[in-house]
């Protein structure tokens, strides 16, 4: 698959930042349904992740529980 142009049902986890302005509904979209993060890049760099909110929540209470375990 080619990470620089997103296909219809966006199976990479590896976007470009152009490609996410110009897809952005779609992906988002597509985040929503999967809970899966896509790393956006630049120049081939990656410079942010994107996440659903829910997904990123659950993330959280998991390293919640990980560090009242820890401790």
């Amino acid at each position: 698959m080619n990470m620089s142009r997103p296909t219809s049902d966006f199976n990479g986890d590896i976007q470009s930042l152009t490609a996410f302005r110009r897809h952005s509904a779609e992906m988002v979209k597509h985040l929503n349904e999967s809970k899966r993060p896509v790393v956006l890049t630049v120049r081939g760099k990656a410079v942010a992740v994107v996440q659903d909110p829910e997904a990123y929540q659950q993330r959280g209470k998991a390293g919640k529980l990980s560090t009242r375990l820890t401790n």
